[in-house]
Order: structure tokens, then sequence, then C-alpha cells
């Protein structure tokens, strides 16, 4: 039987880009998401992920938060159940991260510890895009390059919370695809 992230693929393919609706499928080793033309299938040797290639490099870092951001971003409009996805899509543009996180605690969906553990990391997210030098750097109160294990031990539990809280609202694949081969 073909992968239905495949079946997904080839459907899409038959679609004007301009035309792709809004996908976002994770499984415990892919993850396929399809938002404004854009297709990505990602697949990962061990389960955390994308922290499984997470590296101590700037790139990496910001690669890996982008993701995270989507994820959020994906989150937060599965709660919300939007009639009109632009104009949510505006909204999250205009705010932060750390503003999207702390909602997410107040509608009582992560707890304060997530939301904490989130928030330290976004900040050495900020940190490596905005700091000359890794070593000026600090994850915890403590040099980055040193604590780099704590930080990516840190992101894989937070990774694992929202990958299982998004899974909780998620399409599913199956009614994806019936709803794609119906428009292709």
């Amino acid at each position: 039987m073909k992968d239905k992230f495949i079946i997904i693929s080839e459907l899409l393919k038959k679609i004007p880009k301009n035309k792709y609706p809004r996908i976002l499928i994770i499984s415990d080793k892919q993850l396929l998401y399809c938002h404004k033309g854009f297709l990505s299938i990602n697949i990962y040797a061990r389960s955390q992920g994308v922290v499984s290639d997470l590296g101590f490099d700037r790139g990496s870092i910001l690669k890996f938060f982008s993701i995270f951001e989507f994820l959020i971003n994906e989150l937060i409009i599965k709660i919300l159940k939007p009639s009109d996805f632009s104009r949510l899509d505006d909204l999250l543009n205009y705010v932060d991260l750390f503003a999207k996180i702390k909602l997410l605690n107040r509608w009582k969906i992560i707890s304060n510890e997530i939301k904490e553990k989130s928030i330290s990391a976004i900040s050495v997210r900020n940190a490596f895009a905005h700091s000359w030098a890794e070593s000026d750097i600090e994850y915890n109160n403590s040099s980055i390059e040193l604590n780099f294990s704590a930080f990516r031990n840190d992101l894989e539990e937070i990774w694992n919370f929202f990958i299982e809280k998004y899974k909780e609202f998620q399409p599913d694949i199956d009614i994806v695809i019936k709803n794609l081969q119906s428009v292709a």
C-alpha cells in the first residue's frame, strides 16, 4: 500500500499551486505541510522529529523555530476554527511567538511549565537571530555552548508536547485524501 503522505503529494500535483489547501498532518515519523503553494514532506529517522536534526548552529536553530511557529499557528487555527483563514493568518503574522505561547497558556491548552520552557527556548532563538556570536547566548543562566544538550532536551519535550496537542485537532488523513480526490 502506498504511503498516505505520498498519495497526498501526488494529488496536490494535480492542483494548481495557488489552489493548494492549507494542510498540516503529523505522524510519528513524518510531517507534511502545504500552505500558500508550498508542499513539504519531512521524514525523520528518529521519533523526536525535527529536533533530531538540530545542530549547534544558527541555521539549524532558526529552521527549527520556523517549523515550530508554523505548528503553533496551525494549533491556534484549529482551536479557533475560523471561517476566514486569511484574516487569522494576518493576525498571526503580527503576533509574536511569545504572545502566542502565552495565549495558549491563558486558554489552558498548555501548562505553566510548558509555557516557561517554550519562552526560554524562544529567547534562545531570538538570541541566535540577533547575536553576533554564539558565545553571547545563554540558556538557563549558562552558556548555550555548555548547555546545548539541556536546551535540546527541553526542545524535544516542548516539540513532543505540541505535536501530541496538535494531533488532537489535526484532520483525519483519509478525509484529507478524499477531499483532495474530489478536486484533483
